[in-house]
This record gives structure tokens, sequence and C-alpha cells, in this order.
């Protein structure tokens, strides 16, 4: 029997899975958050390690037994940053493959790795694979996209100080976070001593919320959102030569689990049939790690034939490991 490790690391957790050859998976383990863009380098590398302990403890599997190992990583995005995670783990793993969060998340939704991904986390990723290469962006495109938290942010602060309230939202975020009056959430946020730091996925779940209720400035962002991400999808699919005249697209991160996210993915496909892009999409429900399971079971010589893939997702930890978003 032969085995191999799944690492999915992001902006807000780190899960590593232990999976045997039939596709069942025997250990995984948590720990914090490890794009190394967003915490320091050596604290990141110290999250994936104990992640990777706990799921080989848990399977009774050592590190010398492992026939892959991959990596599925937010903040993967240039050489020196594939090189870092090879590096730091080349003295405990033979066989290493990293690869940047919204390739992983697309082998999740795609066996074969071929299509475009949309990967709505703490942050936001799109990549897209083909034949002839792959291409992805991430924490430095993500701000220009960035419309459900910067400027629903912007929006709540300004109505507020003006004394405007043209939608439900600035209500939403002052009884999300306690306060009565907008002047007083902002200086919740900026006093010098415990400032309040407001988590992406509440702002950007609140946005949700109001425009799945009907709020029009809720949804004007979300079509802000929807628009600048066709935009990098038409980018990525320009750079791996998708030729092809339908694409295949998952849609997946851990933002599809807030109860109102589904206003999100219709906005999208609308957006993408609007701007004449024939897309066969999947909302992904299988967790982003599983695409980093179904990768380090290909390079280890194993195709993720259907038996494999539902015994797979059979054996899927519970769900409460990979919560991070608070509805």
């Amino acid at each position: 029997m032969r085995f191999v490790e799944a690492v999915d690391g992001g902006n807000t957790k780190t899960i590593a899975l232990v999976v045997a050859e039939n596709g069942k998976i025997l250990g995984w383990g948590r720990a914090g958050p490890s794009d190394i863009y967003g915490i320091d380098s050596e604290m990141a590398a110290n999250h994936v390690a104990t992640a990777m302990a706990q799921a080989e403890e848990m399977a009774n599997v050592g590190p010398e037994t492992l026939a892959s190992v991959c990596l599925s990583m937010a903040g993967a995005d240039w050489p020196e940053d594939f090189a870092f995670w090879s590096e730091r783990l080349s003295s405990r793993y033979a066989k290493i493959d990293v690869v940047n969060d919204a390739i992983g998340a697309l082998y999740a939704g795609r066996f074969d790795g071929y299509g475009v991904s949309v990967v709505w986390g703490t942050g936001l990723a799109v990549g897209a694979q083909s034949a002839n290469g792959f291409w992805h962006a991430s924490f430095w495109v993500s701000a220009k996209a960035d419309y459900l938290y910067r400027e629903a942010m912007r929006y709540v602060l300004q109505s507020g100080l003006e004394c405007r309230d043209a939608s439900s939202l600035t209500g939403q975020v002052l009884q999300r976070y306690g306060m009565t009056t907008v002047e007083e959430w902002l200086h919740a946020m900026t006093r010098r001593s415990h400032p309040v730091r407001p988590r992406h996925n509440d702002i950007a779940g609140l946005v949700l919320t109001a425009a799945s209720g009907g709020d029009p400035l809720a949804q004007t962002l979300v079509d802000l959102e929807c628009q600048e991400i066709v935009q990098l999808i038409t980018i990525a699919l320009k750079r791996v030569n998708w030729n092809e005249p339908t694409v295949p697209m998952v849609i997946a991160g851990g933002f599809l689990r807030h109860p109102c996210s589904q206003i999100l993915t219709n906005t999208l496909l609308q957006t993408l049939q609007r701007e004449g892009l024939c897309v066969c999409a999947k909302v992904n429900r299988l967790e982003p790690v599983a695409g980093a399971a179904i990768l380090a079971l290909r390079k280890a010589g194993i195709l993720p034939s259907e038996e494999v893939v539902n015994q797979l997702i059979m054996s899927m930890p519970p769900s409460e490991l990979f919560e991070t978003l608070s509805s």
C-alpha cells in the first residue's frame, strides 16, 4: 500500500491529509495560516510542519513511506516561493510538489487539472491550466477585485460620517461589531490600544447577506467584484492559450460556505454569459485540500479513478476541521 500527503495552506489555516492509494483518508491535521506573504515565513513553515505531523501521527505513517507530497499554497506565486517550500521540506520528504492554491483547487473539481478556477477564500485566487501550461494570480491582483471588503468598508465609513444611510449594510456592520454609530466603529478600529480588526470574510459575508435581501448598494459591490474576476479569467485563459470552445470552471473556497454565497456565484455566471464566455461551471463542495490529494496521487502514478475519488469523498474529515467563516 502506497501513501501520499496533501497540504492546503491559506491565510487563516493549514490543512494536511494522509491518503492511501485507494483514496481513503487515514489522517488529518490542522494548524495556523501559512501564506508566506501574510505572515512570517518561519511561522508559516512551522504551521505546515505541525499540520503534516498531526496527519502522519493519526495515520501512523512516517515521512519515509510517502510516495508523494503535494502542497497547494496561497502565496506560492513566484519561483522563489516554490523553492522556499521545497527547500524547507526536502530534508524530511523525498518527493515534493508545490502549486499555487488556485491550481490545487482546480484539481478538486477537474481531476485532469484542465480549465479555470476561482477560489474565494480569505483572499482571492484565479488560475488556469491547459496542455500548453498553467497561470495563476493571487494576492497581487486580489486587492483589485476586493469590492466585498475594501469598497464595503469605504462605503460604510463614508456614508456614516456624512450622515447618509442609503444601504442596510451600514446597520448590519454596526450590529455585527456591537456599535451604535459609524464614528464609534471608526474609533474602535483606529485607536492605539487594542484596535478592532474586522475580518475580511465577516465584512464580505455581510455584503452577501445585504445583497440577498435586495440591497442595491450591496448588489452593486457584488457586480463589480464579479466583473473584475471575469477580466482575470479572460487573462488566465489567454496566458495558457486555451483554444477549446467551452471552458471547464471550478468555483471553490471557504467563502462558499456562507449561506448567501449563491448570489455571488450566480452573478459571476451571469457576468461570464454577458461577456460571451462559454463555461461549464462547477461550484465545488469538495474541500480544496482534496485537489492537492488528487494531484499527489497523480504524481505518485495513481490515477484518480471513480472508485478512488469516491473513497476520498466518503472519508473526508468532519466539516468542523475546515471551518473559518462565521456566518
